[in-house]
């Protein structure tokens, strides 16, 4: 079955443990965890990393991301599911959205 023809409730189930291990490897700075659902293209770029650890390392906002996400919408177009999500910080009055397919 392809991932679209998956109910909203089915790809949250799929997604939702993506969100969170993405959100705890930020929070950590762990470049390998926080990597493993990006494309083998995406993993090897070395300005994709360097980006990546410049705002863990200039931006705080980007290491105190909270676990409470609120999921927005599921979006379908060909074979890929997209879920739109709010993203909460820890320390900071402060709310990002969040796309991931």
């Amino acid at each position: 079955m392809s991932i679209t023809d998956k109910s909203d409730a089915e790809i949250i189930d799929i997604a939702q443990p993506m969100i969170d291990d993405v959100v705890n490897a930020s929070n950590q700075r762990d470049w390998e965890a926080f990597s493993q659902y990006q494309t083998e293209e995406e993993v090897n770029d070395p300005d994709n990393k360097k980006n990546v650890e410049t705002l863990w390392k200039e931006h705080k906002l980007f290491t105190s991301l909270s676990l409470d996400t609120e999921i927005l919408a599921v979006l379908r177009n060909d074979d890929v599911a997209q879920v739109i999500w709010k993203q909460s910080i820890q320390k900071y009055q402060v709310t990002i959205w969040g796309v991931t397919s």
